[in-house]
């Protein structure tokens, strides 16, 4: 192929995420939890993975994990929220 390394190695990350933001989004409109978590999964791992690639060689260690916590919070936070809304959504 006549492309750089760093432009396929891009391009399959893109294509990671949006195949994990795809099956979360098909997970929950089928109401298939366990396909929208296992979507959410594979989007953490690439999520964490991509922030070791980019951090780990100028961040000390603790500072990294202190990141990792927070964003694993925040994501916890968000899909629980998503799960609300989509839980009040079904009642009604």
């Amino acid at each position: 192929m006549p492309l750089r390394t760093v432009t396929i190695e891009t391009a399959y990350q893109l294509a990671g995420f949006a195949a994990a933001a795809l099956t979360v989004w098909m997970g929950i409109r089928a109401g298939f939890s366990g396909i929208a978590n296992l979507g959410a999964g594979f989007f953490a791992v690439l999520l964490y993975l991509r922030f070791y690639h980019l951090c780990w060689a100028w961040l000390p260690g603790y500072l990294f994990f202190l990141i990792i916590g927070l964003v694993s919070i925040g994501l916890l936070t968000l899909f629980r929220k998503m799960r609300l809304r989509l839980a009040e959504a079904a009642r009604l």
